[in-house]
């Protein structure tokens, strides 16, 4: 058998839980965390685009308390690197 083979379709309709069930993502963590886009399209390709994400990234990195310390866009999908500043640092 080879590589992938012996899945169905119907398998890629159940994605795995990403979030754990009993933490409130609040306080001083650390995130790596992948954003896709919608049906993987490569839609991070506009420069214009990007730089009105950077700026929404920035607003809400202040307003909920989180630094972001690295974030690298990828035609169809962005990586951040994030920490809680305080206990109220709300993910």
């Amino acid at each position: 058998m080879s590589v992938g083979q012996g899945f169905s379709p119907a398998y890629r309709k159940f994605k795995k839980r990403i979030r754990l069930k009993q933490f409130n993502y609040m306080g001083t963590y650390r995130y790596f965390v992948t954003l896709c886009a919608y049906n993987k399209e490569s839609v991070f390709n506009d420069d214009s685009l990007v730089l009105v994400l950077l700026s929404l990234l920035r607003e809400k990195a202040g307003i909920f308390r989180f630094g972001v310390w690295a974030y690298c866009f990828m035609p169809d999908h962005l990586h951040l690197l994030v920490e809680g500043f305080d206990d109220d640092s709300d993910f």
